[in-house]
């Protein structure tokens, strides 16, 4: 099983590379992943949040399906990750996660899981009546976005 790694973020991917995947292929655009995507259908696919949101948000809300997708941020939100898990990704956690968290996600991902840190875990299996989804949209579109936008 391949593992592709999507970020423009070279000292991020030399990172991954060095502590987590040293037989990856980097993909820094979104052409470059389908066709990795096209060559090996059941690769695990690791995207960094902080560089490429656009083009995961934009893959996601076309319904381009990954089956293995694994978004990791430098600052890991709970809005996030309710929103992405939501939308289908298998994982979703720090970019700089511990060798020893980062092979459990791997393990679970390859083995179809799910996989998220503690506090968003129990955060999904929180049920809060008052509260929908559509608020946490709301709130994650403000968090990314500029005043003006």
């Amino acid at each position: 099983m391949a593992t592709l790694l999507f970020s423009t973020n070279n000292d991020l991917v030399r990172e991954w590379q060095q502590n987590f995947a040293p037989r990856s292929f980097v993909c820094a655009e979104m052409q470059a992943l389908k066709d990795e995507l096209e060559k090996n259908q059941n690769s695990i696919v690791i995207a960094d949040y902080d560089t490429m949101f656009l083009e995961i948000n934009e893959m996601l809300s076309a319904g381009f399906e990954i089956s293995k997708l694994v978004v990791l941020e430098k600052v890991p939100s709970i809005v996030t990750g309710k929103k992405l898990i939501s939308l289908k990704i298998k994982a979703y956690g720090n970019s700089r996660m511990q060798r020893l968290h980062f092979l459990q996600l791997m393990e679970s991902v390859e083995n179809g899981d799910t996989w998220t840190y503690p506090e968003l875990t129990a955060a999904l299996l929180k049920v809060d009546r008052r509260k929908k989804l559509s608020d946490d949209a709301i709130e994650l579109m403000q968090s990314r976005l500029t005043p003006k936008e």
